[in-house]
Order: structure tokens, then sequence, then C-alpha cells
């Protein structure tokens, strides 16, 4: 996992002149409207490899009969789901199941469409692919194909960005005070907002003839947390003199 981080930063200072030189030796007079401040925002990017290969698929029909249609696209998904429930490690989810009724148009007989959508998942990128494979060979097209960081990795790489940011906010404050002989007093307005998956082996199954399965790379994927504060300066604390 690599981090990289990127800073902006903004200091207001306003001193008051000081009364005599003696005065302005001894401390650094606050400013009217409060204490000094600096504005920090850091950014920091977390780079992981996505580890979950998800893949849509559609199955869809048309015919002068909702009936039929319907029919025919409940076989395939009931297909689609006997075939995903023989892979080890595969979890499927059924979405957006429509039919609608299409009115004769350029030479196109009246009709019905129905299609739904079957969504696999799984850490395999060998038995996804193959599974995508067979499912294009009984009938369903391909929507989308790609690999994605999975919600509780992308968790844990977002909680590291996040204090990786913190960590280096707190280091330009006070670089930034040192810079400015001045030392740092406190922060407020602090804003936040801004373990490998096993790879399963194929197990013999009984399927119907495949076509090629298609191809996805597995990209690193940037996971970005962006922290910002107001921090408070504050003169350096000068030694009393003692009295003659």
């Amino acid at each position: 996992m690599e981090f990289a981080v990127r800073r902006v930063f903004l200091v207001s200072l306003a001193f008051l002149a000081a009364s005599s030189a003696a005065d302005a030796q001894e401390c650094v007079a606050p400013p009217p409207n409060g204490p000094p401040l600096l504005h920090l925002s850091e950014t920091a990017t977390s780079t992981v490899p996505p580890t979950l290969l998800v893949a849509d698929l559609v199955a869809s029909s048309q015919s002068p009969s909702a009936v039929t249609t319907q029919r025919h696209v409940n076989d395939l998904m009931a297909r689609a789901d006997l075939l995903a429930g023989k892979v080890p490690g595969i979890v499927t989810e059924f979405h957006d199941y429509s039919t609608d009724f299409v009115d004769a148009a350029n030479g196109v007989p009246a009709h019905w469409d129905a299609s739904q959508t079957l969504e696999i998942r799984g850490h395999s990128g060998e038995m996804v692919l193959s599974l995508v494979g067979h499912l294009q060979a009984i009938g369903l097209s391909l929507g989308n194909l790609g690999w994605q960081v999975p919600p509780d990795e992308a968790d844990a790489a977002g909680r590291k960005a996040r204090l990786q940011a913190l960590a280096s906010l707190r280091q330009e404050a006070l670089a930034a005070a040192q810079t400015l002989d001045l030392s740092v007093e406190d922060h407020q307005s602090v804003d936040l907002t801004g373990g490998p998956s096993p790879i399963l082996s194929p197990a013999p199954m009984q399927m119907e003839a495949a076509m090629a399965p298609p191809l996805a790379s597995a990209n690193s994927q940037d996971i970005t947390a962006t922290v910002s504060a107001d921090v408070i300066l504050t003169a350096k604390t000068q030694p009393s003199k003692e009295q003659p």
C-alpha cells in the first residue's frame, strides 16, 4: 500500500504594532480579532489493489406475447443461477427486472421486451471470467465487467489515508510555526470529511460449452482522504528576566 500526500496552507496573521522596542522584545502582540491562525489542508492517497471482480450480465427477450417473453427471461436466469451455484466463492444478485410493450415503429411490429440483470462477484478472476463465458454461451449479454476494492478493504485504506493526512498536517503546522518563530497552541475546526482474500482453485463442473471468456485487468485504485484544520498559533514563551 502506497501513500501520496499533497498540502495546501494559508497563514493569516494580524499583529498589532508594538508600542515600544522593549515591548517588542518581550512578546508578540496578539491580533485584534484573536490569535494568529494557520489554515491547513492535507490530502493523502492510498493505492490499493482491487481483489473483487464484478460482472453484470443481462437476459433479454422480445416476442409478441408478454408471457412468452417473460418465460424466456425467467428460464435464462434459472439456468444462470444454476451455473453460478456450481462455482465456489461466487456471490450472485438479481436486479432490474422489467417488461415493456413497444409500439410498432420503423417497420418493426409491436412486441414485448423483457430483461433482467444478474450480478456476479468473486475474488478469483479466473473463476469469474470462466463463468461469464459460460453465461454468455447460454444467451446472456455482458454489461459491466471490472475489478473493485471490497468495501471493508476500502474503509481500511481510507482510515490509513486519513491518519497519514493528519500526521502530515501536524508536521506541517509545527514546521510553519517554527519558521514564523511561533508555537502551536491548539487545533480547531478539524474536518475529516474531505487481509488478502483466498484464491480459489477451479472445481470440476458440468457446464454447457462456453465461449472464450472476456478479459479484465486488475489495476490498482486510489483511495483519497482530505483533512483540514485551523491551527492556533501563539508567541513563544520568553524566559522571565530577573530584577537586579
